[in-house]
């Protein structure tokens, strides 16, 4: 269906999409890259046929999701999901899991997943499944910050991928001006990029019942994997620097065990007036309340090609302070947080500062300001006309 045509009027051929994606729902412990697939399926549902292919089980999780039908397809909301088990993930069954599924857009949601990109796309290139038409989005994994974890290997299969030509009749999606900025630069300026950013949430909804903000007092929060990409370490670091009585409460999977206890080693020696604690995974219907009970929500990641947890925090009334390497930015000028760089820990312990300092009024102007961001930035309608034009013919890919 064109964009000109009434909506919940379905052509008479929707065009098929095949989503290739490590993680899909039910699962949530990979954040953002499920919500955003989630929110793209639902709002374009009558207009194209979704179907994806994914892992049987959550990241970090040793057991598969329950009541599913394995290597099969299932329904699951308006899309048609094939979960495929650890057994299941080899180049032979690939071919089979995808050949199974007639489809005019190939849509790889990674670079670097091996089973859900590199071995897909191997077998097109070969001509081991139909050469369709290709979108990549690579989540944030062509950024400098995630590219310098396991830098080797990444710079190993980015030398051997522009070699040989893999990505050349590609299209890839960008979620922010800097995603398209880091395509271009490992693939050259004339790479094919839209810019279609990344769907938010619903927003209809009112914000859930906040909390009163304690003058001289922060509950910070910090939610999201716990991985050197995410750097909870810098959140304990200018934690340690701050004279102010805050809390911090860690919501995510521990996906990265020695990571992990390395950031327990900084938490054990943290100064009296700081506390933190873990409370493990939280549901996404659960996120909401999780960002009522807080006063900010402490993220200073090394990158984020868009970063679902931020509008979600905003969405809920609570400020952010979070890196400058997010879409997000300005934050200060309109009163909803801060965005700062990393190399300025020092700017991270004042903001805290600021921020525990604040009474009831201010903190509550803050919190009415960061709803009023996310609002103004959460509308799809643009970037869903963009995918529009990503799943249809209307740019052409590379060659």
């Amino acid at each position: 269906m064109g964009p000109g045509m009434p909506r919940g009027i379905p052509a008479a051929t929707p065009r098929r999409v095949l989503v290739l994606a490590d993680y899909y729902l039910p699962g949530y412990t990979a954040g953002g890259p499920i919500r955003s697939l989630a929110n793209l399926i639902e709002a374009l549902a009558d207009e194209y046929s979704f179907s994806v292919l994914t892992r049987d089980r959550d990241l970090g999780a040793g057991e598969a999701y329950a009541g599913i039908d394995h290597d099969r397809w299932n329904r699951v909301g308006p899309a048609e999901v094939r979960y495929l088990s650890p057994a299941s993930l080899s180049l032979r069954s690939l071919r089979g899991a995808i050949g199974s599924r007639p489809h005019d857009v190939l849509y790889a949601n990674s670079f670097f997943s091996v089973p859900f990109s590199i071995r897909p796309l191997q077998l097109r290139r070969a001509g081991g499944i139909p050469r369709r038409r290709l979108v990549v989005a690579p989540r944030g994994e062509l950024s400098a910050g995630a590219l310098a974890l396991h830098a080797g290997r990444k710079r190993a299969y980015l030398a051997l991928a522009r070699a040989t030509g893999t990505y050349r009749d590609a299209l890839w999606q960008a979620s922010s001006q800097h995603e398209l900025d880091d395509i271009r630069r490992r693939f050259g300026a004339a790479a094919p990029v839209l810019l279609a950013a990344n769907v938010p949430p619903q927003t209809g909804s009112p914000p859930p019942q906040r909390g009163v903000k304690q003058p001289g007092r922060l509950r910070a929060v910090f939610v999201s994997r716990i991985s050197p990409m995410k750097n909870l370490e810098g959140a304990l670091d200018a934690l340690s620097w701050t004279s102010a009585e805050v809390s911090l409460d860690v919501y995510g999977p521990a996906e990265d065990r020695s990571y992990w206890e390395r950031c327990q080693r900084l938490i054990a020696a943290l100064p009296g007036n700081v506390d933190c604690s873990y409370r493990g995974e939280v549901p996404p219907d659960e996120v909401p309340g999780v960002f009522a009970q807080h006063d900010l929500l402490l993220l200073p990641s090394r990158g984020e090609s868009y970063g679902h947890v931020v509008i979600e925090a905003m969405l809920a009334g609570c400020p952010v302070l979070i890196s400058d390497r997010t879409p997000w930015r300005g934050l200060e000028a309109t009163g909803a947080g801060w965005d700062l760089p990393l190399e300025d820990p020092g700017g991270f312990s004042a903001a805290l500062e600021r921020c525990a300092a604040m009474d009831a009024g201010e903190h509550k102007r803050m919190s009415e300001a960061a709803r009023r961001f996310a609002l103004a930035n959460a509308a799809p309608e643009a970037s869903l006309e963009n995918y529009r034009r990503l799943f249809s013919d209307d740019v052409a890919p590379g060659r």
